[in-house]
């Protein structure tokens, strides 16, 4: 059981140490891979160069066996580095979105687009939205974030929000 976690040195780092912790295999990819707790692999690499991911990718199953798993957080990755991501996964594929994603004047095309289905995993969506605390609307912390992820695959809900999305007019502004 191989899991890779895009965004596990941030927002999914609680995640990939769960999927550690269960005695998965992880490998964790981000710009600055330095660390290397125990039961996870980090790769250095930009999301930006897709060359440079579809080798990192090639690699970390050389090493390690296919992907089952992938948790992706990658708001700004283009388009061609999500179709590599989902072209190495053969099991579920889970991408974490930004709130962006379900904006009242987002172009649906282009969201479909940026979170592509493939051929030999199943595709799942967790959109990010926001909370309300006493001090009134916030984002969600990192813990919060990697459950809702991980839930997803427990539950196979093909979408899902953790939080809400409306009224826009709510939203967090940092």
């Amino acid at each position: 059981m191989h899991s890779l976690v895009v965004g596990g040195t941030g927002i999914l780092r609680t995640a990939a140490q769960t999927l550690a912790e269960r005695g998965r295999r992880v490998t964790v990819l981000a710009r600055g891979a330095t660390d290397k707790p125990p039961g996870r692999f980090a790769a250095a690499v930009d999301l930006r160069d897709t060359p440079a991911l579809g080798a990192a990718l090639d690699d970390a199953i050389a090493v390690r066996g296919p992907f089952d798993l992938a948790l992706v957080y990658a708001p700004t990755a283009p388009a061609a580095s999500m179709e590599a991501i989902a072209g190495h996964v053969e099991g579920h594929l889970i991408y974490v979105l930004t709130s962006e994603w379900s904006a009242p004047d987002a172009d649906r095309a282009e969201r479909d687009a940026w979170a592509p289905d493939g051929a030999g995993h199943t595709t799942q969506r967790v959109t990010l939205g926001w909370t309300y605390g006493a001090e009134g609307a916030r984002w969600h912390t990192p813990e919060e974030v990697g459950r809702a992820a991980l839930d997803a695959l427990e539950h196979g809900a093909r979408e899902t929000t953790l939080g809400t999305l409306r009224p826009w007019t709510d939203r967090p502004s940092a």
